[in-house]
């Protein structure tokens, strides 16, 4: 996998429109299955805009890309299910 993919991996992790889209709604409602697909392809355009420009951005933060994976991880390993 080069590191372009992965970093829209990532990115993609951090951002996950699937469990904001499964999130907590009113009983009775429901998002429409094409609102879910356009919120997903919409995520994925921003996080693969953001893959190609994330190299001049890490390097503008002073961010090594390593530090980068190790702070994807992290918030992807605290974003589990909400308790209720």
């Amino acid at each position: 996998m080069t590191a372009f993919l992965q970093l829209v991996v990532f990115m993609f992790a951090a951002v996950n429109p699937v469990a904001a889209a499964a999130g907590i709604r009113p009983r009775g409602s429901a998002i429409a299955p094409a609102a879910v697909a356009a919120g997903a392809l919409a995520s994925l355009l921003f996080a693969g805009g953001a893959a190609l420009l994330s190299s001049p951005i890490l390097d503008g933060l002073g961010v090594a890309p390593e530090t980068f994976r190790v702070g994807a991880g992290a918030l992807s390993s605290n974003g589990g299910p909400p308790e209720r």
